[in-house]
């Protein structure tokens, strides 16, 4: 299988997960199951927008339809469109320092703060723990005879987990060091920690915050099936750190449903939840007759509040989480459609962390997006078949049948629970994870989206220009590239995104295929995007990061070309600096390549693995990035994979230039925590949940778990 098919099929594979919590990370919802009634609701309407819930009872009828109407379908995977990997990028991303001299969380958007595995007030480190476990059972005979095995073959007994943890140190930078005050224990055995908050300015608390999740029915083939979403529990762990060597946990909420994600903006913690009602002696998939008539028994003896999920706080009895005069549904005229999922926003006041409040709207979400002043939802719908042969002249240029197109609503942000504006569609589908494909500049919500046509093995991009029409609850297009003044294509014929970046009135996009293109599109008018210029170079970005006005840091692979089948090979890690000064003409001022093909690093699917502190005073900036190095034996082929040799965080520094001389990119040593020392190892340790601190001279580098700290300038290069 050549390198273009298997592209291909990893692109299928990828559209199957989910894409809302990603970054975090992760990793679609509901996926892109279209054989319930609101995806026929949305179609059959002339709107795309929601409408508050006209009673309590127009919302329990929807509920009841959706989960009955759930019942009859199988508990088959999504209907699955292909689409390409497409490794999304912060929009507007920026680094929140605790202190003017710490690199703390790489954020999606400036000022949207976000859960992570790690965060530091300057002084003090907080790290989640990985999980682990109690001894196993020692009373277990387990015999290993291989007849005795296909006789009677042996289930082990499921290892118990330990209550999650979280370590809590004091770091220092004379020396470099990281002394382990104690390891805090949250939760129960069931619970795994999503991330931390850390708040140091909410009025007299210093907080830290936990987020965690229970979910005791995972299972990847329901994924796609709304009755996943029944089991799942959101928790949240509020500590007065003050004094960080003895924590005191102030609130504690326990809420139904899913998280999705969540975001901080100022004093507004916002969590994004997903519930699905499981109603006593409701059979999911009745068999007859007599199934069915339970099931409609079961739903007619319950309420609206029976079907909406509730929340705890501090082990009190549950209350419902969100009142359905606050909760929106798609707009129609019918009165049979309905959704058996809800997805709800909530928001705690950290000034006051003792309430919650919260919002919701029937039907799912595959896509999140969150800047300071508003939260956006997208929803792809899908059409039979994609068979367009372009997206470019927009929605008359395509049936609806073979077309698909994104929904997206919006809400804004205030001092209360968020409030709908508006709902919009653009045309196609958002591959990779919607939140970096999506960038907001002024009162304009850009989004890049693709179709796929499966005649040539080929996409198509699109970059539509979305803004809310005065008075109105509607998102309209004002713009989108390509048109008919502005036809040129958004990546040359076979290639595909790879990378996407809005900063300030700019957008950077990265296609593949051969070369690697830098499109620069210049945003500055709302109505008319415009492809400002672009750069041919080997290899391909597939993260992105502004380095001040005019330097943007590419971090992706080397590649080499294959003229016969008419691609390239990726190869190993590349570092790349470009000046985009003049946004007709980016250059690339300097190339560092690490490793043979096989190397990777977890920066390429998770933007918090990458640690910047920018410099000041005329010292440069400094950066870390953890990779795994693939660089010993491999064949002569461009496909062959080298062996691992180390993982470790590789430092670098940029110079930013001056008026008379251009910026630099140096590679200053690397921190090497597992070695294939006698080359025994083809596959090694890999950088998943790495994270650094930069702190002025010092690094602290979390690796499985543990902290290693350094004097910058000793990291030497390995």
């Amino acid at each position: 299988m050549d390198e273009k098919r298997a592209w291909f099929w990893a692109g299928f594979l990828l559209t199957t997960t989910f894409l809302l919590g990603g970054c975090g990370g992760s990793s679609s919802g509901d996926g892109t199951r279209q054989s319930q009634n609101e995806t026929s609701d949305n179609q059959s309407t002339l709107t795309n927008s929601l409408v508050r819930v006209a009673s309590n009872d127009d919302f329990e009828r929807y509920l009841k339809n959706g989960i009955e109407q759930a019942s009859e379908q199988d508990d088959t995977a999504a209907e699955v469109v292909l689409t390409p990997i497409a490794v999304g990028l912060p929009a507007d991303s920026a680094i929140e320092s605790a202190a003017a001299d710490v690199s703390s969380t790489n954020l999606i958007v400036a000022g949207v703060d976000e859960a992570d595995l790690m965060k530091t007030d300057g002084r003090y480190l907080y790290v989640v723990k990985p999980t682990e476990y109690l001894p196993a059972p020692d009373d277990v005979n387990i015999t290993t005879e291989p007849a005795a095995l296909l006789a009677s073959p042996v289930f082990y007994p499921p290892q118990e987990r330990k209550p999650p943890a979280i370590r809590i140190s004091e770091i220092s930078t004379a020396p470099a060091s990281s002394s382990q005050l104690l390891d805090l224990e949250v939760g129960e055995n069931s619970t795994t920690l999503r991330g931390l908050y850390l708040a140091t300015n909410e009025r007299d608390d210093d907080l830290l915050i936990a987020v965690g999740q229970e979910q005791p029915n995972w299972s990847w083939g329901r994924w796609a099936s709304p009755w996943y979403w029944q089991s799942g529990n959101t928790k949240l762990w509020f500590y007065n750190v003050n004094e960080p060597t003895a924590p005191q946990q102030s609130q504690q909420f326990d809420i139904e449903g899913h998280l999705l994600a969540s975001r901080r903006v100022g004093n507004q913690l916002y969590l994004v939840t997903r519930f699905t009602p499981d109603p006593p002696n409701f059979i999911i998939y009745p068999a007859d007759a007599t199934q069915r008539d339970n099931n409609r028994q079961v739903l007619s003896d319950l309420s609206v509040t029976d079907l909406l999920p509730t929340v705890s706080i501090n082990n009190a009895a549950p209350r419902p989480l969100v009142d359905p005069d606050n909760c929106f549904v798609p707009d129609t005229t019918r009165t049979d459609t309905g959704y058996p999922t809800i997805v709800t926003v909530s928001v705690i006041d950290l000034n006051s962390p003792g309430e919650i409040n919260s919002v919701c709207y029937g039907g799912s979400s595959e896509g999140f997006y969150a800047t300071t002043k508003s939260l956006y939802f997208t929803k792809t719908v899908w059409g039979d078949l994609i068979v367009a042969d372009s997206i470019a002249a927009g929605p008359s240029s395509v049936s609806r049948a073979s077309q698909p197109y994104t929904l997206v609503h919006k809400f804004s942000l205030g001092s209360g629970v968020p409030v709908y504006q508006g709902s919009g569609r653009v045309e196609g589908a958002i591959s990779g994870n919607p939140a970096f494909m999506m960038g907001e500049v002024g009162d304009v919500l850009h989004v890049i989206s693709s179709a796929y046509r499966p005649s040539s093995w080929e996409y198509d991009y699109r970059l539509t220009s979305l803004k809310q029409r005065e008075n109105s609850n509607e998102l309209v297009e004002i713009a989108h590239l390509p048109n008919e003044q502005r036809p040129d294509p958004i990546g040359k014929p076979g290639e595909q995104l790879y990378s996407s970046r809005f900063i300030g009135d700019r957008a950077y996009l990265v296609t593949f295929k051969k070369v690697d293109p830098l499109y620069v599109l210049d945003l500055s008018v709302a109505g008319d995007p415009a492809i400002a210029g672009e750069l041919e170079i080997p290899g391909f970005s597939s993260y992105l990061h502004p380095v001040g006005d005019n330097l943007l840091l590419g971090v992706g692979k080397d590649a080499i070309a294959d003229e016969s089948r008419g691609f390239a090979w990726y190869q190993g890690l590349k570092v790349s600096l470009f000046d985009v000064a003049d946004m007709s003409a980016p250059k690339e001022l300097g190339v560092i390549s690490i490793g043979e093909r096989g190397t990777e690093t977890s920066l390429a699917y998770d933007h918090r693995a990458i640690a910047y502190l920018a410099g000041s005073g005329g010292n440069p900036d400094r950066l870390t990035i953890p990779v795994q190095v693939h660089s010993g034996e491999k064949g002569s082929e461009p496909w062959s994979i080298a062996r691992w040799t180390h993982t470790g965080l590789y430092l670098f520094e940029i110079n930013r230039g001056s008026a008379n001389s251009a910026a630099t990119l140096s590679q200053t040593g690397s921190l090497l925590k597992a070695e294939n020392s006698d080359d025994s190892q083809y596959w090694g340790a890999s950088t998943h949940n790495d994270r650094a601190i930069i702190q002025g001279s010092a690094v602290h580098y979390l690796y499985d778990g543990e902290v290693q700290s350094a004097d910058w300038e000793a990291v030497v290069n390995n």
